[in-house]
């Protein structure tokens, strides 16, 4: 699983997540666990405010190397009887840079807040599917401060403990209960008269 979560660059985290979310519901369909959206909507919130991001450094006005910061005592009339090597005043930032910016920054809060309420449900879950084996709070810890990868091989790890189907999904047999021996039936011999 650690090995998968590397080759796929993450998205096998995804899959196990949404994929165990649903098999954790047939099994127990009073827990509800919410939506996937949950998890799926970061990514375009945070690709989204990097466009954005992306848009506003591009509108950015160009400037030179020798752009400085004036200090108060200089006057717009000292900037322009400067020769051309000395610092000039840098054009300040737009303001759809600083709107993107902050943009940005509460697409990853937002993100953070997302991930965190799908795995507090989500955590709910694996309490019911693993009898408390594995608790709410340490399966929250678990996805939360274990890095990717090794979260989803110790959640797997409660799974298999509790596994009542094995491996291929067939059920296993109830056990025959065993059979007594029955004393065989002699024939009655013929009765002479």
């Amino acid at each position: 699983m650690f090995l998968l979560q590397i080759v796929t660059l993450g998205i096998y985290r995804l899959y196990f997540l949404i994929k165990t979310r649903r098999e954790i519901m047939n099994l127990k369909p009073d827990v509800k666990i919410k939506s996937p959206v949950f998890l799926l909507l970061p990514i375009g919130v945070i690709l989204a405010a990097i466009v954005l991001l992306i848009v506003a450094i591009a509108s950015l006005p160009p400037t030179s190397k020798n752009c400085a910061s004036a200090t108060p005592a200089q006057s717009s009339q000292d900037l322009t009887t400067v020769d051309s090597s000395s610092p000039q005043t840098c054009p300040a930032p737009n303001a759809s840079f600083l709107f993107a910016i902050l943009a940005f920054y509460a697409a990853i809060f937002l993100t953070i807040i997302l991930v965190v309420v799908w795995e507090w449900s989500y955590s709910h879950g694996v309490e019911a599917i693993t009898e408390a084996k594995l608790s709410f709070a340490l399966s929250l810890i678990i996805l939360i401060l274990v890095p990717d990868g090794i979260d989803i091989l110790i959640i797997q790890d409660y799974f298999n403990k509790v596994a009542t189907v094995p491996v291929g999904g067939i059920p296993q047999a109830a056990p025959v209960a065993p059979v007594a021996p029955v004393a065989p039936v002699l024939p009655t011999p013929p009765t002479i008269s």
